[in-house]
């Protein structure tokens, strides 16, 4: 789902927020990878930032790009997803959720939460489990005709 102009300067400001309480340097680098990441539909790979940006950063290194997303990811900037085929995709929803994964194009969307998921977590605390995060993953393809 793609972000509201004023949705993402809102987050690009909280980010900005985050980086001088992280005591990190606002880089160009940065700023222009995190926006990257907002204007997408946020799930992408290191490669796909790197093609977003490139046009307009033609410096910017695959590598600078990489470096920048793990750094992102560590400081709660963005999420990071490591799919069963062991592709990392970033996510720029670093909130609890859940994904649904079309196996016939490989795109990753967000789900909603779920009441049945919800469910299973309480009967696992009910089982004296402690719960510390939760992800689910959901496998399709369209209906065919």
């Amino acid at each position: 789902m793609k972000l509201s102009a004023h949705e993402i300067e809102h987050r690009q400001a909280a980010f900005l927020e985050l980086l001088r309480d992280k005591g990190l340097k606002v880089t160009q680098q940065r700023l222009v990878i995190f926006r990257a990441m907002q204007e997408s539909h946020g799930h992408l790979t290191a490669e796909q930032v790197h093609d977003a940006v490139q046009a307009d950063n033609p410096s910017l290194s695959l590598s600078t790009v990489y470096a920048t997303l793990e750094t992102l990811v560590q400081i709660g900037a963005l999420a990071e997803i490591t799919m069963d085929d062991g592709r990392k995709l970033f996510d720029r929803t670093t909130s609890a959720h859940h994904h649904f994964v079309d196996l016939d194009s490989g795109t990753v969307s967000d789900l909603e939460d779920s009441e049945a998921i919800r469910l299973d977590l309480k009967a696992l605390a009910r089982k004296g489990y402690v719960i510390e995060k939760a992800r689910v993953t959901v496998y399709g393809r369209a209906r065919r005709h």
